[in-house]
């Protein structure tokens, strides 16, 4: 990636959490814009950060998708942000698993829940499921690169060498003015 890339990536992300604080502030009952933010800070936490900059995102995060929660207890877009916290933040992966059933339960048409839910289970090792959010992801959204890039990960993630090829060329299919490109 080059620093132009990287430099932009920054800029969206920084641009997102501003956004979503700046939803907040207009209305503190906005529980889609607190879960919205706390994926933002588990996804800044995860990969862009480091130090003690990393517990104290995932702090910020947890409470905005508690709070979220407490606004709108049916809110999968809340549970996911739970699942996210429990595994990738504090690694408690039974709880995420619970929150991951939850938004599921809540949101079974929801591609981005399913896509994300699939790598989880792929890097849970739970065959049984790997495969059913992320193919049904893609049936949901066909046309969706993120959709196609996922299943070619959680394939990848559950050792399918021979079916990562179909779901990233996909996403290749997709999105052809992508300067990244695999066929390279």
């Amino acid at each position: 990636m080059s620093t132009y890339d990287r430099d932009l990536v920054d800029v969206l992300k920084l641009f997102a959490l501003q956004s979503f604080t700046e939803a907040i502030g207009l209305d503190s009952n906005y529980a889609l814009a607190f879960a919205g933010r706390s994926l933002a800070l588990i996804d800044n936490s995860t990969n862009f950060v480091t130090g003690e900059a990393i517990p104290e995102g995932f702090a910020k995060a947890l409470a905005d998708a508690r709070h979220a929660l407490a606004l709108a207890p049916e809110l999968a877009e809340g549970q996911m942000a739970l699942a996210e916290i429990f595994a990738w933040g504090s690694h408690d992966f039974a709880q995420a698993n619970e929150a991951w059933e939850r938004a599921k339960s809540l949101a079974p048409g929801d591609a981005r829940i399913l896509r994300e839910y699939g790598l989880f289970a792929a890097t849970m090792s739970r065959p049984d499921a790997v495969l059913v959010g992320a193919r049904r992801a893609l049936v949901l959204d066909p046309l969706g690169a993120r959709s196609h890039f996922a299943l070619g990960q959680t394939l990848f993630l559950a050792r399918s060498i021979p079916g990562v090829g179909g779901g990233l060329q996909g996403c290749l299919g997709n999105a052809p003015m992508r300067k990244y490109s695999l066929r390279n």
